[in-house]
Parts: structure tokens; C-alpha cells; sequence
């Protein structure tokens, strides 16, 4: 219990221009709303308190997890044993430079799409739907319907083993849902998007477009991280499962929705549940069709192995 208390005041003295917590429920911090505790969360406003906790971390060791909007991530029902980290304040700026914008890495993309349309630049009509922050995204290359944000970019600044690097576009090595980022251990910090100059109404008209074909499409009023599984060499996945039969399946208050195969929802859900019936659909996925499915879905804390 000393260790623990000594840290935690550790924690504290670091001037993050933030805030640290203990033992924090992460079930608000993801759209999921299921999950264990943070044995620490701090909120981090500035450069300088960032470097200050980053430099802490890797003096003690400490394991560390950067969270977004927490919008593809599962959460152990054991929760997380280390530091959380939120990115706020300057990392939750938007700049306007020569080439279009520049975002805070903690900005929300429905709220990079605010402030382009607000500019009359578009480039957001479809990324704006979904529910993100700019870093999260560009780690993920996350998109939707043929768009993803390789397409946006135009630079990142991140913090790579004690340093500030900078990526132009074509040293991100974006793929489908990858980028270098997941491979060489970066923190995304700010990111430069390239946008073009279009009319605000047709800009806003676009995004509501997209926005509907989400809402008919997905279950949306239903607490879910979004499509579990990664599309396979150019595989229709939702089709595959849905011809399989998963519509409806269901582990305690997990259950695929009857919407769409490629979600999972919770009905008071524990993670376990999900993660259970993730197991499932993977062990019959590989049944039928001889294929491995990968998630698009992160675990944080302590789950038992799983092929991801």
C-alpha cells in the first residue's frame, strides 16, 4: 500500500497541468460502458506536463495506456493496472495553417468536422461520423464507406522513445486500420490535415448523408465499440457473418445485433461476456470458412489469450 500511496504522490508533484486520479472507473471513458478501474488517470494539458509524466513513466517503468474516445477498446472487468492517459487542453486545439488544419491529437472528429465546415473545407463529411479523436484515428487509420484518414493527412508530430518526430504522410505506412504508429510505439500528439475549400452547405448536406446511412445501418442506440472484426483480404466480414447465422447470438448481456453482424452490443454486458462471445464467433468463423479473424477492437488490462 506504501508503494502505491508513494507513487500516486508522485503522480501529483509532476506539474501535468492536469489532473491524477486514482482508482478511476473507465466505463465513462468508453463507449462500451463496461469495465474495471484505472489504478491511475491523469490528464495531461500541455507539452511540457506530458514530457513530465512520459519521462516519470519510463524511469519507473510503469506500464501506460493512451486513451481516445475509447471507442474500439474493451476494458478487462479486472480493469487496468497502471496509468491512463487523457490528452486535453493543447492537445484539444485546432490551428488553422497554410495547408488546412492542424489538431490536437485529442480532438474529437465530429469536431474537426465542425470547425472545417466552419472554414468551408471539406474532407471530414465522412470521418466526422465517427466516434474518435484525431489521434486514435490516424494510430487506426480508421474510415468508413471508402474514405479513411490516409486520405486527410497530411503530417504527424509524435512522441516517439523520448523524442518529438514528425511523419510526413508517406512515413505513416498507412493500410487498412494500420499505420507506423502501432508498430513503433508513438504517441500521437498533433496532426496536419490537408483539406479542400467547398461550399458549407454542401459540406453539412454530405455529413448529414453519411450520418443517416450510419444510423439505419448501425446500432447506434446500443452501447458497442463498433465493427469487432477487420475486413479479410477485400472480404465482405458482416456479409460472411450474417450468413452465418450470428444476427442475435448472444454471452450473458453481450448479443451481435440483429442489425448489423459485425456488432457487438451491450444489453448490462460484463467484458468477459463480450469477450466470450468474441471467442465464439472466431472459433465458428474458422469453422466454416477457414479464416482467422482479427478484431478491430483493442483489450486493455488482464484478458485470458485470445488470437487477435
Amino acid at each position: 500500500m506504501g508503494v502505491c500511496m508513494s507513487r500516486f504522490s508522485l503522480l501529483k508533484k509532476i506539474n501535468v497541468g492536469g489532473l491524477v486520479e486514482k482508482n478511476v472507473s473507465l466505463t465513462k471513458y468508453t463507449t462500451f460502458k463496461i469495465g474495471g478501474n484505472s489504478k491511475y488517470l491523469v490528464t495531461i494539458k500541455t507539452l511540457e506536463g506530458f514530457l513530465k509524466v512520459m519521462n516519470y513513466i519510463q524511469k519507473e517503468k510503469i506500464e501506460y495506456f493512451v486513451l481516445g474516445a475509447g471507442s474500439n477498446l474493451l476494458v478487462s472487468d479486472r480493469g487496468f493496472d497502471g496509468i491512463v492517459i487523457l490528452l486535453d487542453g493543447d492537445f484539444s486545439r485546432s490551428t488553422i495553417i497554410d495547408t488546412g488544419v492542424e489538431f490536437g491529437a485529442g480532438i474529437r472528429l465530429v469536431d474537426a468536422f465542425v470547425f472545417s465546415r466552419g472554414l468551408g473545407l471539406s474532407g471530414f463529411e465522412i470521418l466526422g461520423g465517427i466516434p474518435g479523436t484525431i489521434g486514435g484515428a490516424v494510430y487506426m487509420n480508421a474510415g468508413a464507406y471508402g474514405m479513411d484518414m490516409s486520405q486527410v493527412v497530411d503530417y504527424v508530430v509524435a512522441y516517439v522513445n523520448g523524442k518529438i518526430c514528425y511523419f510526413e504522410n508517406g512515413e505513416c505506412l498507412f493500410d487498412y486500420r494500420q499505420s507506423v504508429f502501432q508498430r513503433n510505439g508513438a504517441i500521437i500528439l498533433r496532426v496536419g490535415c490537408r483539406l479542400t475549400p467547398k461550399e458549407k452547405d454542401k459540406i453539412q448536406s454530405e455529413y448529414f448523408r453519411y450520418l443517416m446511412c450510419r444510423k439505419e445501418s448501425q446500432p447506434l442506440e446500443y452501447p458497442s465499440a463498433g465493427s469487432v472484426f477487420k475486413r479479410v483480404d477485400g472480404l465482405n466480414i458482416s456479409a460472411m457473418l450474417d450468413e452465418m447465422g450470428v444476427k442475435g447470438m448472444s454471452e450473458g448481456g453481450a448479443k451481435v445485433s440483429t442489425k448489423h453482424a459485425n456488432f457487438i452490443i451491450s444489453e448490462n454486458a460484463t467484458a468477459r461476456d463480450v469477450y466470450m462471445l468474441i471467442c465464439k464467433i472466431k472459433k465458428l468463423f474458422n469453422e466454416r470458412y477457414g479464416i482467422k479473424l482479427q478484431t478491430e477492437i483493442k483489450f486493455l488490462g488482464d484478458f485470458y489469450e485470445i488470437d487477435r
